[in-house]
């Protein structure tokens, strides 16, 4: 891994998972409204939808200038970071559209389930036998990952680790944009910061006790918005619960590994 951030991979990235998510993600957000309909959840969904139509007259005293609430109680950090424009500014949404958008998508996975399942790729090429890196294809550009300054890298190439915070704060970007919008949560602007902590004796073999991966990971969400403290809770809980990647992070999910050998030539 190495410590160089390169700003068109992040723009790229961000683009890139977007359109791959979002339809995934509108679609559990409004399989589990209606599910919740049946348990009671749908009141808190309704009740923020009614409290965003009419937060204006609310007087509640949260300004122009945003809450930030329980979604940043930390300072800026210096890390991945997403930004969250009004909708208006790419292409218009509101509730009402965005379920005939997903309508055809499913009625098609209730009659069909496995049609839902989607398998995702990603794949490196390790071409520099003298150089320790690998070569990402992201759909818009090849990315060259290495090591980190931490581990002896120069710092020119992408890290790694960066990039997994990347995936999680393009992924909880959207998500959190498709539950404001499904739900009526005033939402005009924002940003999406991720830091990780890394202990670099375990991946440099130093201390067995110490973990080679992540120790913490913190996502922080600045939002310009009027939303009271019981849409916040709404939001948040919503966009942990259904944000792919986080819940990929939270859940432990292990990678199964296969290797294969080939002769060259």
């Amino acid at each position: 891994m190495t410590g160089a951030f390169d700003a068109a991979f992040v723009e790229g990235t961000l683009i890139e998972f977007a359109a791959v998510v979002r339809a995934d993600v509108l679609d559990r957000i409004e399989g589990a409204v209606d599910v919740a309909k049946q348990d009671g959840f749908a009141r808190d969904l309704d009740a923020a939808s009614r409290a965003g139509r009419d937060v204006g007259n609310a007087g509640d005293g949260f300004g122009r200038k945003g809450h930030r609430g329980a979604f940043a109680r930390r300072p800026p950090f210096t890390a991945p970071r997403g930004t969250l424009r009004a909708p208006g500014k790419s292409r218009a949404m509101n509730a009402d559209s965005l379920r005939a958008l997903q309508a055809p998508l499913k009625d098609r996975y209730r009659a069909e389930p496995a049609a839902a399942l989607v398998t995702l790729h990603a794949e490196g090429r390790l071409d520099d036998p003298q150089g320790v890196s690998c070569s990402v294809e992201t759909g818009r550009a090849l990315v060259t990952a290495g090591l980190h300054p931490a581990t002896g890298g120069d710092g020119m190439l992408a890290c790694s680790g960066d990039m997994l915070l990347q995936a999680l704060v393009a992924c909880a970007g959207v998500t959190l944009r498709a539950v404001a919008t499904a739900t009526g949560i005033p939402v005009t602007a924002g940003t999406v910061r991720a830091e990780g902590e890394l202990d670099f004796r375990g991946t440099l073999g130093i201390d067995k006790a110490a973990p080679v991966g992540f120790k913490t990971i913190r996502l922080v969400f600045d939002l310009e918005s009027e939303a009271n403290d019981e849409q916040l809770a709404t939001l948040r809980k919503l966009t942990e619960r259904y944000c792919v990647v986080y819940q990929t992070l939270a859940a432990g999910v292990a990678p199964e590994t296969e290797f294969r050998t080939r002769v060259a030539g």
